[in-house]
């Protein structure tokens, strides 16, 4: 990324394991009511707009020798995340008009791999798969950092 006249000018965009944005559309239309439902189960209401992860629940998605090492690090990584953000109407008119990456995570349980599939297909790319669940960074970073260099 490079900074010319106050804006960011970006040569590619990586979308790992996420939601593409859709004008008009909130992240939970797009989701669907299975994402949505499994976000609101693992996190609660803080009661101000905002929802804050189970870390506990998440941690039981890695495996047992990875657990507290993963709990670490939802502690030193994990904020409160603004609710009401995800049920806005995202306001961009139209995507960048940049390359564009996505990594399809095929194990993920939290944002199903058809759907990381239409994703990459508004985007107009072929996913690139690893084999992991949502938390790819934390699970399978050495496979994730060549894709997110490159």
């Amino acid at each position: 990324m490079h900074r010319s006249g106050g804006h960011a000018r970006v040569d590619r965009l990586v979308y790992v394991t996420a939601f593409v944005p859709e004008p008009g559309r909130s992240v939970v239309e797009l989701a669907g009511a299975d994402p949505r439902e499994m976000i609101l189960a693992v996190s609660r209401d803080d009661g101000n707009g905002c929802r804050s992860f189970d870390r506990e629940l998440l941690a039981s998605i890695v495996p047992p020798d990875e657990r507290e090492a993963y709990l670490a690090f939802l502690e030193a990584t994990q904020r409160p995340q603004g609710w009401a953000a995800m049920e806005q109407p995202w306001p961009g008119r139209s995507l960048p008009e940049v390359p564009c990456t996505y990594v399809l995570c095929a194990e993920d349980t939290i944002l199903p791999p058809a759907t990381q599939r239409g994703m990459a297909a508004r985007l107009g790319v072929e996913p690139v798969e690893l084999a992991s669940d949502h938390a790819v960074f934390t699970l399978r970073p050495r496979e994730l950092a060549p894709l997110l260099v490159g």
